[in-house]
């Protein structure tokens, strides 16, 4: 770690958005979470901390926590004033004190450039799993499916406490969504829905639209209702919808580790588009 009078390490205020916007726009090199919020959109929650030289940011790093315990890395940038090992040796060793203040058990980072790779790879976090990407093009043989007779309906916002809650059941801690997030994708999501039992939700998914057709966001199934073609039934639905509007291909993200879902996909005709993003984390000590 490079100790120099004029490198300091302190917390971003809102006074630095002009220049944090700058160095995330231009960096060097940025790395950006798949998130439903902008980098910059954290700025008043910790820890998020900038790197300045003779008082100019160069490096910005932010973990948040969303949901409660789990802090992804929402943004890791460089200037190309200084070499990213620096950077991330004087922000990470900064952040990583203070990660027990604000309740952060687990931090994790999904790669999709290969120098962050490498900076993971040397440093204290491990390998947990990959992210692959799924594709689907139009194929009317399952649009056209027996329809389902289950209790399905657009989401509405007074369904997001429900939606966390079977988000907790449905996922692992990391793939968590709290209910700000949630609020966030259904504000932004082309279409939503969900399937319920009684007064409960069982299972939801959430979609974005793009040019060429759409991206299946967020999918899940309350565990005790898992195998049962409730989660083909929304995807279907989905299928039709865009379809409907021309859509050409729609894509998911999933875990590699994840077979009931890789399962769910490939019965369905998506494929493996041979993209895959590491999930690297680190256990705070407490």
């Amino acid at each position: 770690m490079e100790v120099a009078a004029n490198l300091k390490v302190r917390p971003a205020v809102r006074g630095d958005i002009s220049q944090l916007d700058e160095l995330i726009s231009r960096g060097h090199l940025v790395h950006r979470h798949m998130d439903w919020r902008a980098p910059l959109e954290w700025i008043d929650y910790s820890p998020f901390f900038v790197l300045e030289k003779n008082g100019v940011i160069i490096s910005v790093m932010a973990c948040p926590p969303d949901p409660t315990s789990i802090g992804w890395i929402r943004v890791f940038g460089i200037d190309a004033s200084i070499s990213v090992g620096i950077a991330w040796e004087n922000l990470w060793q900064a952040i990583k004190p203070v990660l027990p203040s604000f309740s952060i058990s687990r931090v994790a980072v999904i790669t999709m450039g290969q120098w962050f790779h490498e900076i993971l790879e040397n440093s204290d976090f491990t390998y947990h799993q990959d992210i692959i990407v799924l594709n689907w093009d139009y194929d009317k043989s399952i649009v056209n499916d027996s329809d389902s007779d289950l209790p399905m309906r657009k989401m509405n916002e007074s369904d997001l406490p429900l939606v966390e809650n079977l988000d907790g059941l449905a996922f692992e801690p990391i793939w968590q969504n709290s209910t700000a997030s949630l609020s966030k994708a259904f504000k932004m999501a082309a279409y939503s829905t969900v399937i319920t039992q009684g007064k409960d939700i069982i299972a939801y998914q959430v979609s974005t639209q793009n040019l060429m057709g759409g991206h299946l966001a967020r999918l899940a199934v309350h565990p005790e209702y898992q195998g049962r073609g409730i989660g083909k039934a929304l995807v279907i639905d989905l299928m039709r919808k865009l379809g409907a509007k021309g859509a050409q291909r729609i894509t998911v993200n999933t875990q590699s580790d994840n077979p009931a879902s890789l399962a769910l996909y490939r019965t369905l005709g998506f494929e493996a588009t041979g993209e895959k993003y590491p999930v690297y984390v680190y256990d705070a000590k407490p």
